[in-house]
């Protein structure tokens, strides 16, 4: 800008007002407002982002089992949920009392109880070594209330078992054993430690009992379950652990992986 046209550019009207000043001014205000505007709506963009994460993941995260202090907790909040006394606890789901009870009552940290006494202790109760009883659930974080049978990992079973199972599938693909892992249909005659037959190639009914896959969208984990179909729900039917929260199958987030057509009970 030269000397004359700065000198005109602050040039004073009869009110004592430059004209140019103004309109200078007003161009660099509508401009720092439109930044500001377009700041405000990323940040505003991005927050709601955020916001919608935070829904999606409020519910309460359930409490995972991480050091021995934790399982005894867990013990203790187990047996206290079922009303028992550690030693009836222990004795309900077939362990010695003071399997239970030494290790609770241990200060020195040496002792330790093993994965198959706490197994027996969820397999009674019904509720998930790693989570805490009174508390949400989700997909993933606890462990699976069903399982697919693999005899490279898990106990074998009898060879009477075995021979059922061949049978049972005869030439047939998609037919395999599941293992049974909690109360939630004992009504229906299904138990802890049933092996269940399951085939992927069925249609599900009203009435069948069905392997689910729960997905939680938030976080990606997943787990197995297994209920009654009762469309376009899946349900529990317990009085062990007494009623659920219906699941809506939606082919997202609760998907049927099979139906169950036929259970074994390899021990009393």
């Amino acid at each position: 800008m030269n000397t004359g046209a700065l000198a005109e550019f602050f040039l004073l009207d009869a009110r004592g007002v430059s004209p140019k000043l103004d309109v200078f001014k007003s161009q660099h205000a509508n401009h720092l407002a439109v930044i500001l505007l377009t700041v405000i709506s990323e940040y505003a963009d991005y927050a709601r982002r955020v916001c919608v994460r935070v829904v999606a993941s409020s519910h309460p995260i359930v409490r995972v089992m991480s050091e021995q202090h934790d399982t005894k907790e867990w013990i203790r909040a187990v047996a206290r949920y079922m009303n028992l006394s550690l030693s009836d606890l222990a004795l309900n789901s077939k362990l010695a009392a003071s399997t239970v009870t030494r290790y609770i009552n241990d200060r020195s940290g040496k002792l330790t109880i093993t994965d198959r006494s706490l197994d027996a202790i969820s397999a009674y109760t019904g509720i998930p070594k790693n989570v805490f009883p009174g508390q949400r659930r989700l997909p993933g974080f606890g462990q699976s209330e069903a399982v697919p049978y693999d005899a490279n990992q898990d106990e074998r079973l009898p060879d009477w078992v075995i021979a059922a199972i061949d049978a049972h599938r005869g030439n047939r693909n998609g037919v395999e054993p599941w293992l049974m892992k909690s109360w939630a249909l004992d009504l229906l005659g299904i138990l802890p430690g049933d092996v269940v037959l399951v085939d992927q190639n069925l249609r599900p009914k009203a009435g069948d009992v069905v392997i689910a896959q729960l997905t939680d969208l938030a976080t990606g984990k997943t787990e197995a379950v297994m209920r009654r179909f009762d469309p376009p729900f899946i349900m529990t039917h317990s009085a062990k652990i007494g009623a659920s929260k219906p699941e809506q199958v939606d082919d997202e987030r609760v998907v049927i992986l099979g139906v169950e057509c036929g259970v074994i009970r390899p021990r009393h």
